[in-house]
């Protein structure tokens, strides 16, 4: 930039602020629309240039625009402005000015800076607590957010003020707040809480507070698993289950904390509690099947896919019957079959239970009876329609000459929408 540029910025800069101070619009700014999408678009418009961005960020001052709606319109135009010098562009003693500095800082020790403190603009305010929260000066963010929220209640700032108290409290190590900020949470508010608690101390002291609630107990399982796998997280699962005895995925966790540790029995006294308090989830009694049989013990996996499947013939539970193939699929692919079939006799009209036949007959090496049970989904669909041909033509298509030969097979069904079958089967034919 020549030196006649750069006067150039610095004078229109200084006549902006003068006009600003003075509270006098300038001749360039004009009233933005009063609907905040509306202004968010104009502003966007006006930000075209260096020039522009400066017209962009007057506008808003001239519309007395405040809180979080003004930090969005600068954002706006931050995201939008061509300038190169934007720093020079943005001079000024307004607050659209200076979040616009702040915000061309970003990742800057100055940046807060550019912000000035004390003032009766919330937007400053969050901005400044913002930037203080990435730079870790954690009491500084609480500082300014409570100046917010003395200015103007405001629930994003009192969740975010939350949040920073709780970092302060396990920053500073001091336990029986942060087990205090949790528990006066709003429940809703607890999980972020918890986990942000765990993150910032030693997880494994968090579980174990005397005050604690699950929340911190489930926080720090969850952390210490996704960073050292399952059985990191045994302990604190143990603890869950005691503050929340009737909590289902309490259970399933501490079972799959079991099965890495070697504690099999263990684990299954655990399912089977979640089994008991949500009967109706099927991954609690598959799961514990798939554990005997990767612990190379398939007879009690088998016992245990026939026992749910005894109780679904007891009731003709379709959906049961349905989780005993699951389950059985791991240990006794024909009795996953049987499952399936026995099943789909109890709603013969269901596309849905057609298909699981069929995957089981393919997963049984059944390869002829997959394709026959495939080709009769594919040709007569389910309820009179068509039922998802593409996912069924693809079946077809891995079961390759198998598959296409099911097709021309004789099929004692009347055909669904023959036309979009014809698009179908003639593809299938054109592979093989």
């Amino acid at each position: 930039m020549s030196s006649a540029d750069s006067c150039g910025h610095w004078l229109r800069a200084f006549t902006f602020a003068c006009l600003a101070a003075c509270g006098v619009d300038s001749p360039t700014t004009e009233r933005l629309p009063a609907d905040l999408t509306a202004a968010t678009e104009r502003v966007k418009v006006l930000a075209t240039s260096c020039p522009g961005l400066e017209r962009a960020l007057d506008s808003i001052t001239a519309s007395g625009i405040s809180g979080r709606p003004l930090l969005a319109l600068v954002d706006a135009v931050h995201t939008s402005a061509v300038c190169p010098d934007a720093l020079i562009a943005t001079r000024g003693p307004t607050a659209a000015r200076a979040l616009a500095r702040a915000r061309y800082l970003a990742g800057n020790v100055r940046a807060v800076d550019q912000i000035p403190g004390g003032t009766l603009e919330p937007a400053l305010s969050l901005r400044r607590a913002e930037i203080f929260e990435e730079l870790r000066r954690t009491d500084d963010a609480r500082r300014e957010l409570a100046l917010v929220l003395a200015l103007a209640p405001d629930d994003m700032a009192l969740a975010q003020h939350r949040l920073l108290s709780v970092s302060a409290a396990a920053q500073h190590n001091n336990l029986p707040e942060l087990t205090r900020l949790v528990a006066a949470a709003p429940i809703a508010d607890r999980p972020r809480l918890a986990h942000r608690a765990a993150r910032e101390v030693r997880s494994d002291m968090v579980w174990a507070l005397p005050d604690g609630g699950p929340e911190l107990a489930l926080a720090a399982a969850e952390l210490l698993e996704e960073i050292d796998g399952p059985v990191a997280s045994l302990r604190p699962r143990e603890r869950l289950v005691e503050l929340v005895p009737d909590d289902a995925d309490a259970w399933d966790g501490l079972a799959r904390s079991r099965v890495a540790k070697g504690w099999l029995d263990d684990a299954l006294v655990a399912w089977d509690r979640a089994i008991a308090i949500a009967p109706a989830q099927p991954a609690f009694r598959t799961a514990p099947i798939r554990a005997l049989v990767l612990a190379g013990d398939p007879a009690r996996a088998r016992k245990r896919a026939e026992a749910i499947a005894q109780e679904a013939r007891k009731t003709s539970n379709i959906e049961l019957l349905v989780v005993a193939s699951a389950g059985a699929a791991f240990v006794d692919p024909r009795l996953a079959v049987t499952l399936a079939q026995e099943a789909r006799r109890l709603r013969p009209t269901d596309g849905g239970l057609a298909f699981l036949v069929a995957q089981r007959l393919a997963e049984a090496g059944d390869k002829p009876a997959a394709g026959r049970a495939y080709a009769m989904l594919l040709v007569c669909g389910a309820h009179g329609r068509p039922w998802h041909r593409h996912e069924v033509a693809g079946k077809l298509a891995e079961l390759g000459a198998i598959g296409v030969a099911a097709l021309d097979g004789k099929l004692a069904c009347e055909t669904v929408e023959p036309n979009d079958l014809t698009s179908y089967t003639n593809a299938l034919r054109a592979i093989h």
